[in-house]
This record gives C-alpha cells, structure tokens and sequence, in this order.
C-alpha cells in the first residue's frame, strides 16, 4: 500500500482536539471532586454529606455543560468531525445522545441530593449508586471522543 498513513490535523482541526483536552482535564477534576465527595462518610451526617456531593455535582455539572457546548458548536470537535470525516457521524450522534443524556441524569440527581439536604434521606441509598453511574457515563464519553480522535488522525481511512 502506498500512500499516507494519516493525515495532519488541520488548524482548525487542532484547536478543536486542543479544546476538548483543556476540557477533558476540567472534567477529571470535576470527577475526582465528586468521587472523594461521596466518598465521605455519611451516618449521622447525611445533611452535610448530601450538601458536599451537591457541591461537587454542580461544578461537574457546570463541566459537562461547558464541555458539551465546546465540542459540539461551532468549530468544535464534533463540528469538525462532521464536516472532514462523515464515515463517524453515527459515533458523533451517539456521543452528542450519550452527553445530552449524561446532562439529564445529573440533573435528576442533583433533585434527589436536595432532598436529603432537606431532610429526606429515603433517596441516599440510590445516590452513590446513581452518581457512579454519572461518573462511569463521563468517562466512557471521554475515552470514545479520544478514541474517535486517534482514529480519525492516525489511522488511514478505510478504502471500502
């Protein structure tokens, strides 16, 4: 086989791989705080542990938005993606369902922590059990962006 091997990102392309890195990293701060927030003991202090995992839940939820409006606008990685490399468009779509998705169960959580905070701890079995699922969701999205961008820079395009 002759030929190139990959191609070299565009300028374009390369501030949109760059984006979603600086992204990405805010996004493993955000979940490094939230794991260590419900990770905290919470008998007999259920209040303050729920108040804690909230905390740390906004700023992944600020994290994710801002993630999800930087690869999905204008310029952004997913833009970029659908305009070089239309062979991924059914992964950018269900990168883009998976994030949408991702935005509403912690949306739903952040309810069920207000409420133990309120005093309600019926829903504080579920939230460990719910926000690890939140936490398993980021990161799968994370490693299938990365995994889409390796494959769309170094390997060769398929001849098919």
């Amino acid at each position: 086989m002759t030929g190139k091997q990959h191609e070299t990102p565009t300028d374009a392309q390369q501030q949109a791989i760059s984006q979603t890195g600086t992204s990405h990293r805010s996004l493993v701060t955000a979940q490094n705080s939230l794991f260590r927030a419900l990770g905290r003991a919470a008998p007999l202090r259920e209040r303050e542990w729920a108040a804690r995992v909230a905390e740390a839940l906004d700023e992944a939820r600020r994290c994710i938005a801002s993630h999800r409006a930087s690869v999905e606008g204008p310029g952004g990685l997913y833009d970029e993606l659908r305009f070089e490399a239309p062979w991924l468009l059914s992964r950018v779509q269900q990168l883009v369902n998976q994030l949408r998705r991702l935005e509403a169960e912690a949306e739903d959580l952040s309810i069920e922590i207000e409420r133990v905070r309120q005093g309600d701890l019926e829903p504080l079995p579920r939230i460990r059990a719910e926000a690890e699922l939140v936490l398993r969701s980021l990161r799968e999205v994370m490693a299938k962006e990365t995994d889409i961008i390796w494959e769309r820079f170094n390997e060769p395009v398929a001849l098919d």
